[in-house]
């Protein structure tokens, strides 16, 4: 893969909701699909030129205190997503303006764009 990429905060959380095997216990079939999809995460992340919106840091941030995960590991994560980042997204009034627009045409939720509606090139051309 080449070129500048999005990847949706839901397909970071699998890295976040990820365990480890080597630690004896017997993971769950829900925590050795997570570890799979966090994984094929991981590396579409050393893919190409990662594009992020300061949004997905912040739902981020929202998703890993809700769900209790490990803070130092959630913060390590922001860190490397930003190293890894050619470019971060402000969030902007316009850029929300926008999500409006595309809400009242495509019933998008607000707090989130379902990538599997639209794809990505397109969002990058309707939102940025």
């Amino acid at each position: 893969m080449s070129g500048r990429f999005f990847v949706d905060t839901n397909t970071l959380v699998y890295i976040l909701a990820g365990k480890d095997p080597s630690t004896g216990v017997a993971l769950t079939p829900a925590e050795t699909e997570a570890n799979r999809k966090g994984e094929v995460t991981f590396g579409l992340l050393h893919a190409g030129d990662l594009v992020l919106a300061v949004q997905v840091f912040n739902e981020l941030c929202n998703v890993s205190l809700r769900r209790k995960f490990d803070w130092n590991k959630t913060k390590s994560m922001l860190t490397i997503l930003r190293q890894l980042c050619h470019e971060v997204k402000p969030l902007t009034i316009d850029i929300h303006q926008r999500a409006i627009l595309l809400h009242e045409k495509y019933r998008f939720q607000l707090r989130r764009i379902d990538a599997e509606r639209r794809p990505r090139s397109q969002m990058h051309d309707v939102l940025f």
